[in-house]
């Protein structure tokens, strides 16, 4: 990856938080922030960055530390109020929706994971109070990290696959890239594409326009529900593939089922740590069993983002 590309998305994402926080992020050495790929706050608790498998905490004077000691930065619910603020630009009301998932999704395709004191009403979570943390996910762009799927899993044609992993491995950046290579032409014939960007982190739509590239014959369906958006992109948009972020839950997967005989092919993910809690997860399974997914591409932990550990054939389900 370029540097000055690395560390310019590193700063684009801590420009989102407060100055006292932001102005030591940019102090950091370049080789940290060209491999960061989160930035955790914590109220009451160290600043840290994190590399990998290696979390660098940072200290008053600005020095990283990769052991907690003495002379920490500790942040404070200030910083995390004021920090939220900035990341809603100023307008927190407008996203109640986003944090009440707790998230929010930035301009460039970062994303900030929300935490604090949940409100609840019949079970369910109706907004957020006295936040707590933010975990800011740094996004870049890695063309050419789908390159080693193409040569190995879609060597004759491109094929429906899900790809796994844990927290970290990965799979957005791949993802992304995925996208742009099949609707480009990289490899075979230009294909369609509709993408269900429900978060906003692939595409990283701003004002209609993806931030990322994703291709010429990409169709952005930005923020819908992935259910929504299937239903959508199979009556309307014709697609040769329809791709998706984080595929779990129960509708979701009925959905994808009812693709199936709808003539498009499917590039999701999901989170597992290895084939085995793949299959444990019953949603999943019965996506692999009802032949959704040809591949599973699996891959390794966060010490490697985008690496692939191993490529399952589903084809023949599960055998």
């Amino acid at each position: 990856m370029d540097h000055e590309y690395a560390d310019r998305r590193f700063r684009d994402a801590a420009s989102g938080l407060c100055e006292s926080v932001r102005e030591r992020l940019y102090r950091l050495p370049g080789e940290i922030r060209q491999t960061a790929q989160e930035i955790r706050l914590r109220s009451g608790a160290p600043l840290s960055v994190v590399c990998g498998k290696r979390i660098w905490f940072l200290g008053r004077d600005g020095y990283p530390q990769a052991v907690p000691g003495k002379g920490l930065y500790l942040c404070s619910g200030k910083e995390i109020e004021e920090s939220v603020r900035i990341l809603c630009e100023y307008s927190v009301h407008s996203h109640t929706e986003e944090i009440r998932k707790g998230y929010l999704t930035l301009r460039g395709g970062h994303r900030a994971g929300i935490c604090g004191t949940a409100v609840i009403t019949e079970n369910k979570i109706l907004s957020l109070r006295q936040i707590s943390s933010i975990n800011l996910r740094v996004a870049r762009e890695v063309k050419g990290a789908a390159d080693e799927i193409f040569l190995r899993a879609f060597e004759k044609e491109p094929s429906s696959a899900l790809i796994f992993g844990p927290p970290g491995s990965g799979k957005t950046t791949l993802l992304r890239d995925l996208v742009r290579q099949l609707s480009s032409g990289t490899f075979f014939a230009p294909l369609k594409v509709a993408l269900i960007d429900e978060r906003g982190e692939i595409g990283a739509s701003c004002n209609g326009l993806p931030q990322n590239d994703i291709g010429p014959a990409t169709d952005l369906l930005n923020g819908y529900p992935k259910g929504d958006g299937i239903s959508i992109a199979l009556r309307t948009l014709s697609p040769d593939f329809i791709v998706c972020d984080e595929i779990g839950s129960l509708e979701e997967s009925e959905r994808l089922i009812e693709g199936l005989f709808g003539g498009a092919s499917f590039i999701c993910t999901a989170h597992a740590y290895g084939k085995e809690a793949l299959f444990a997860r019953p949603q999943l399974r019965r996506l692999i069993e009802c032949g959704v997914f040809q591949w599973g591409i699996e891959l390794a932990d966060a010490g490697s983002p985008g690496k692939i550990r191993h490529l399952h054939r589903f084809r023949e389900g599960l055998g």
